[in-house]
């Protein structure tokens, strides 16, 4: 399996961060380069762009860009890149895959349903869909050690591996990836 990059994308959730540990184990495993990237949303234009305590809406990406600095992956040894993009988050993170040429896609997902979910949107469903690699999926609430293997020392999410894989394929958009059983196998 050639994995060189690979892309974890943060919103410095509890989920991201269980994300970064599974994307750090697959990067040290296969000698990989890691891009943690940030999404920042610029808040809609008003007529003063500064937030209701007077502090000027652009400090928010400065304290955002600061806080992507400080997420490194537990293992030192990893080479990582830090990456703040601006945006829609699910297309940024496309476009930043596309633009590294991303063997692989580690990224969190909150778990929304029902109405919070049609309203907000998912940025992994939005990944998985459009994105020009394999994609993991980690669940929110399933913790992960430093091998990146969950509870019981099972992989954090077995079910969500190879979906958009599955969807390209199913629309004859590209063929299967002889080394998909491998990486199968790595995650469990």
């Amino acid at each position: 399996m050639n994995i060189k990059t690979i892309l974890c994308p943060t919103d410095f959730s509890s989920a991201s961060k269980e994300a970064l540990v599974l994307a750090t184990s697959l990067a040290r495993d296969y000698a990989a380069k890691l891009l943690v990237c940030h999404v920042y949303q610029p808040p809609e234009p008003t007529a003063a762009m500064v937030s209701h305590s007077g502090v000027p809406i652009d400090r928010s990406r400065d304290e955002q860009l600061r806080e992507l600095t400080e997420v490194r992956p537990p293992d030192p040894a990893v080479e990582h890149e830090h990456h703040m993009l601006d945006g829609n988050p699910g297309e940024a993170i496309v476009e930043l895959a596309k633009s590294r040429s991303v063997n692989f896609i580690v990224m969190s997902t909150h778990g929304r349903t029902g109405m919070s979910r049609l309203l907000m949107g998912s940025v992994a469903e939005s990944v998985l869909r459009q994105g020009p690699c394999p994609v993991v999926v980690v669940r929110a609430g399933v913790p992960c050690n430093q091998e990146g293997k969950g509870e019981g020392q099972e992989p954090v999410d077995r079910g969500v591996i190879w979906p958009n894989k599955t969807m390209h394929e199913s629309r004859g958009e590209r063929p299967v990836d002889e080394d998909e059983q491998d990486l199968q196998n790595y995650l469990g």
